[in-house]
């Protein structure tokens, strides 16, 4: 993505007022992790957990426990059915939560190796 941002740069004078590309590029990306975020049901959750005052931590299961539907509501598919691919999923989502601030700790701690996560705030990078 550098090299595209750098040729479009390059391109810029020709076709649009200086900085216009950047700024279309940045836009672009913003929109892209907020809808991400935003369709991604555990990524959502997670920054919801991280914006309390202090972040959130806990185990896997707990995180997995807050996030069950209501009795009587549906399940919806996005949801994981196991810490493990809660684990996978926060993965996949940590670069677009630590674009708006988000910042994460996965960790497996003692002897049963319990899935350990800590969400918190910063600056977005």
């Amino acid at each position: 993505m550098a090299d595209f941002a750098t040729w479009g740069r390059a391109c810029e004078p020709a076709f649009a007022a200086e900085g216009a590309f950047l700024r279309a590029y940045d836009g672009n990306r913003e929109g892209l992790v907020e809808s991400t975020l935003e369709g991604d049901a555990v990524a959502a959750f997670a920054r919801k957990l991280a914006e309390q005052p202090g972040g959130w931590e806990g185990t896997a299961t707990a995180f997995l426990a807050q996030m069950q539907p209501a009795p009587g509501e549906s399940r919806g598919p996005a949801l994981p059915r196991s810490p493990k691919s809660l684990a996978d999923k926060l993965r996949r989502a940590a670069t677009f939560l630590r674009a708006v601030g988000v910042q994460m700790k996965l960790s497996k701690e003692g002897k049963a190796r319990t899935r350990m996560i800590r969400l918190w705030m910063e600056a977005p990078v």
